[in-house]
C-alpha cells in the first residue's frame, strides 16, 4: 500500500508541474493581450499620421497611416479588415477564454495540491506510527 501512495503522490506531483507549465503559457498569452490592447488603443487616440510599426525582433519601420482599420486574421489564412473597436472586442473576448482557462487550470491545482497535502500526512502518520513500533 505504501508504494502505491508514493506512485500516486509521485503522479500527483507531475500532473502539477504540467498545470504550472500550461499556467504559464496562459499568463504570458494574457500579458500579450493586454499589451496588444494598449497598442490599438493608442493607434485609436493618437493624431499623428505615421507610426513605428514591429517588423519583428526589434526592429521597426516608420509607416504613413492612412486609416486606422486594422487587418485582422481570423482563421484558415483569412483576413478581414475591422475597425479599432470591432478589434479589441475580439482580443477582450480572447482575454476571457484565457481567464477561464486560468482560472480552471488554478482549480485542479489546489485540489491536486490538497490531495498530495493529505498523502503527504498519510505517509508522516505512517512514518511516526513505524518509529514508535
Amino acid at each position: 500500500m505504501e508504494q502505491q501512495t508514493f506512485l500516486r503522490a509521485s503522479m500527483l506531483e507531475q500532473h502539477s508541474r504540467e498545470i504550472e507549465q500550461k499556467l504559464e503559457m496562459i499568463e504570458a498569452q494574457i500579458l500579450e493581450l493586454k499589451h496588444l490592447l494598449d497598442s490599438i488603443a493608442q493607434i485609436e487616440s493618437s493624431k499623428e499620421n505615421s507610426l513605428y510599426s514591429s517588423l519583428g525582433k526589434g526592429i521597426y519601420l516608420k509607416t504613413k497611416l492612412e486609416d486606422k482599420n486594422l487587418l485582422v486574421q481570423v482563421g484558415a489564412g483569412v483576413a478581414l479588415k475591422k475597425t479599432p473597436e470591432q478589434t479589441s472586442q475580439l482580443i477582450k473576448e480572447q482575454l476571457k477564454k484565457f481567464q477561464e482557462a486560468k482560472s480552471y487550470l488554478l482549480s485542479q491545482r489546489e485540489a491536486l495540491h490538497s490531495e498530495l497535502s493529505s498523502i503527504i500526512e498519510l505517509i508522516e502518520k505512517n512514518n511516526s506510527s513505524s518509529k514508535n513500533i
